[in-house]
């Protein structure tokens, strides 16, 4: 956007004439440039103010989180089992991941994109084994990803489902670094990774997913305090992950919310590739997923999520967010423009003149 005005190509298209046959008209339109200026990708503001969430991690649990260890429910996950005989190949073609050189026993994050690379679906993949796949997604999302898959399925082998199963997570620095990502334990699954950690802990995140009756009995043989969904939004805020709904949506790019590793630089052949390798090979996403520090109150953050830059222009807004048990302020994400991604880049917080906003 450059004075009011979107940024424009124009491009020649040649239209034969019926008659004569040896004549063409030349059609002259305008189409968005693919390549927009650094003011075209600062954020628009939307016609009504958008609320931030800000969740309340409790602050024994979070400290166990980042020091020692600490039991969390799952309960906003859920997981999505594929198998058979072409369930590689298939979530070959399907997902942004190199699911056919995985490894059994091992995990990685994946995505599926539409046609213009934009994400659809947002999980870690982990595979059992040859034939036998489990991807973790957000429960509220797990039902569309199970029918978005299966749409690909015509005649091949390939069952796919959404496990009745519920997760019990062990997380943090003193979680024993595990010998494989997935294995089956009695009538569930033993899953561990490091999706949800910030780079200056890298801890495991130890995941027992049971059926009810199993998780009931598991639960009730805890004698610390059990966390659940604010404490896990606190550990992926940390680490800068998006949330679908939250910090990433059907217009976000994946490259943009740092889901780099989940889309394979060197695979083909999948929904939205040709727009991933474009931006890899030519250019870079005009905005990016960034970690905060924001020195303001839960309440004021509920209220407003403009982020603004030194020339007093509306930059950004906060995604999502949660507020330091310790007090202190806030830990954020927010989508910026690249020029103002970089750790150290101070912003203002509701207003030109607002409270700091600090890049991490």
């Amino acid at each position: 956007m450059k004075n009011g005005r979107a940024e424009t190509s124009t491009v020649s298209v040649l239209f034969p004439k019926p008659r004569p046959r040896n004549r063409t008209i030349l059609v002259r339109y305008a189409v968005p440039s693919p390549f927009p200026s650094h003011r075209a990708a600062r954020w628009a503001a939307p016609a009504e103010p958008l609320l931030t969430p800000v969740f309340h991690p409790t602050a024994a649990i979070y400290e166990r989180c980042q020091g020692s260890v600490a039991a969390l429910r799952l309960d906003h996950l859920a997981l999505v089992e594929v198998e058979g005989h072409d369930a590689a190949d298939l979530l070959q073609r399907v997902t942004s991941q190199d699911v056919v050189g995985l490894p059994v026993a091992m995990s990685a994050r994946a995505t599926i994109l539409d046609g213009k690379g934009k994400l659809l679906a947002l999980f870690e993949v982990f595979r059992l084994d040859e034939g036998s796949f489990l991807l973790e997604v957000q429960r509220d999302r797990a039902p569309a990803l199970a029918a978005l898959i299966d749409r690909y399925v015509f005649a091949e082998d390939v069952r796919v489902r959404v496990l009745d199963h519920e997760g019990l997570a062990r997380v943090g620095p003193e979680v024993a670094a595990p010998t494989s990502a997935v294995r089956r334990a009695g009538p569930g699954f033993d899953l561990c990774s490091m999706a949800w950690s910030a780079e200056a802990t890298r801890s495991w995140a130890q995941r027992s997913w049971l059926p009810k009756a199993d998780f009931a009995e598991a639960l009730a043989a805890i004698t610390t305090a059990v966390g659940g969904l604010d404490e896990y939004h606190a550990l992926r805020i940390d680490a800068g992950l998006p949330y679908l709904g939250l910090d990433a949506d059907p217009k976000t790019i994946p490259l943009e919310v740092g889901l780099d590793d989940a889309c394979d630089a060197k695979k083909g052949c999948y929904p939205g590739q040709e727009i991933v390798a474009r931006i890899r090979t030519y250019g870079h996403v005009n905005r990016l997923l960034c970690r905060l520090h924001v020195d303001a109150t839960a309440a004021e953050v509920e209220q407003t999520s403009a982020l603004f830059d030194e020339d007093g222009d509306e930059a950004g807004r906060l995604t999502s967010a949660f507020a330091l048990p310790s007090g202190g302020g806030l830990h954020a994400v927010a989508m910026l423009p690249r020029a103002l991604a970089s750790a150290g880049t101070q912003l203002r917080f509701a207003a030109p003149d607002g409270r700091l906003a600090s890049v991490r």
